[in-house]
């Protein structure tokens, strides 16, 4: 009973994050979905580019997730390490596992710290084991936290 209090606080916590970066876009509010959609492209378009700056396995530590990593100021917290945030705000599992290329098959971290499911916190555990497992097959170096 007491991890389902926390997930569904979790969810209220992360579903007003998202509203007041997106104007509570709901169903019937097209401009919000539209810059939600246009929000991601351009992080994934971030993203391709980052990949292109590093060789393979020289980010220690990349995060993914929702918008609880993106906005996490992981450069300030980690100094010391080369870090990327691979997080995108208002994403689910399945977003996720839809970016899993640009966001880290390609960038090939050492490490992957991932906090995602707040979103869709009904069907997080639905896909994690595919994306558990696509990470394992296509990052085989990387650990996965």
């Amino acid at each position: 009973m007491k991890r389902r209090i926390s997930v569904f606080v979790l969810a209220l916590l992360c579903f007003s994050v998202i509203g007041s970066l997106w104007g509570c876009a709901d169903e019937n509010d097209d401009g919000g979905w539209q810059k939600l959609l246009e929000y991601r492209a351009e992080k994934q378009a971030l993203y391709a580019s980052e990949n292109e700056k590093y060789a393979d396995y020289e980010v220690d530590v990349a995060f993914i997730g929702d918008s609880l990593t993106d906005g996490y100021d992981v450069k300030t917290s980690y100094p010391d390490m080369t870090v990327s945030n691979r997080g995108i705000g208002a994403d689910t599992t399945f977003d996720l596992e839809g970016r899993l290329q640009v966001s880290l098959y390609d960038l090939k971290p050492k490490v992957v710290v991932m906090l995602i499911g707040a979103n869709n916190p009904e069907t997080m555990f639905d896909n994690y084991e595919r994306i558990l497992k696509g990470l394992r097959d296509n990052l085989p170096h990387t650990r996965v936290v």
